[in-house]
């Protein structure tokens, strides 16, 4: 309890009075904020009940200006001005306009006879540059499909391009085909790669012309387009990837003589490069077969840290054979015991260039 005469004033703000049974004026007031502190008056000037009473009556609890005051006599609140807003007249958003090619100054024929509708551009090449581009090459600029459209331009989808897409009639190319013709200074062919959409008429083109990753069964392919094509191929759910052993045997059987670098593609090899045999915490600083490990995986090797049954290979160093009768000792229950060799064997097969027999190397 704090004694009146040590109190203060406070002027509240509030939005309305609500019955309360827990104050002895049986209300209390709704979402109060404490708008200022009155050190100018004194605690005798506090509100009065009666004042409390009649201030409830008035607006029917609520404190809002236009519903309570305590003097009635006091002129109601100035109405608020209105504010005369500019109607501005409808138009397309200035991102959406067709670029103003009437003064380009056409510079090759690369696009000639060819209408183009371009809905939207990439960061690099904006719709407004690749339109002013197209009219450069000899092309005429659309800004919506009609029957005499050669393809639509985009480089995402949209809700206009999805409109498009809908009407299953337009091509719908990415950007970069664009930018490739301008590159090859000539209106290139589309490439399954290049297309948003292709109608069905392209659609029939391609399976004529390229299996469904679209690989051309004809056409020699860039570095790039065989990139895009593995891409793909990668991204479908369908395709189970090839195990080494099985990359292995493809090579082996198709491509024996034509790399060395799949000299050891059938080998899965450990070296002892640990102190404890299969460790990985106990590596041998500056192990005499960090040379070795580099080569073997230079030329296809897979190499392991466990002794599994897989294992077709273990290489020793001939200056540190200290781990040869365990590892005799390890893989003797092995389904197939892998050859134990010193790195001379690796050494000797790098410089006849194919896999020479283990016999000769066993520690």
């Amino acid at each position: 309890y704090i004694e009146p005469e040590k109190s203060i004033i406070l002027q509240i703000k509030a939005a309305e009075f609500i019955y309360s049974d827990r104050f002895k004026t049986s209300c209390t007031l709704r979402f109060p904020r404490v708008e200022k502190v009155r050190d100018d008056k004194e605690w005798s000037d506090c509100m009065t009940t009666d004042e409390l009473k009649t201030l409830r009556q008035a607006g029917d609890g609520k404190l809002a200006t236009r519903h309570a005051t305590l003097d009635v006599d006091q002129p109601s609140p100035k109405k608020k001005r209105k504010v005369v807003r500019i109607e501005k007249p409808i138009a397309v958003a200035p991102r959406f306009r067709g670029t103003d090619v009437s003064n380009v100054t056409k510079e090759s024929g690369i696009f000639e006879g060819r209408e183009v509708c371009v809905v939207n551009g990439s960061c690099e090449y904006n719709k407004s540059r690749l339109e002013t581009l197209i009219a450069q090459h000899g092309g005429g600029v659309i800004q919506n499909p009609d029957h005499n459209t050669y393809c639509v331009i985009a480089d995402r989808k949209n809700i206009k391009v999805n409109n498009i897409i809908s009407c299953n009639v337009y091509d719908v190319v990415k950007v970069e085909w664009l930018i490739r013709c301008l590159e090859e200074k000539h209106c290139v062919e589309w490439l399954p790669s290049d297309m948003l959409y292709s109608s069905p008429e392209t659609r029939q083109w391609f399976a004529n012309d390229y299996d469904c990753y679209g690989d051309s069964y004809t056409r020699p392919v860039t570095g790039p387009q065989l990139r895009t094509v593995f891409d793909t191929v990668e991204t479908k759910s369908d395709v189970r990837r090839l195990t080494a052993d099985e990359i292995a045997e493809v090579e082996m059987e198709y491509f024996p003589d034509d790399s060395s670098y799949g000299l050891f593609r059938c080998c899965r090899v450990y070296l002892d490069m640990y102190a404890i045999i299969a460790d990985t915490s106990t590596k041998i600083m500056d192990c005499s077969l960090e040379l070795a490990s580099v080569e073997m995986r230079l030329y296809g090797a897979v190499l392991v840290d466990t002794l599994s049954d897989d294992v077709t290979h273990i290489i020793v160093h001939s200056h540190d054979l200290t781990r040869v009768k365990r590892f005799r000792e390890t893989t003797r229950s092995n389904r197939r015991r892998p050859h134990l060799v010193t790195e001379k064997w690796a050494t000797s097969c790098l410089e006849t260039g194919q896999l020479v027999n283990e016999r000769g190397f066993y520690p």
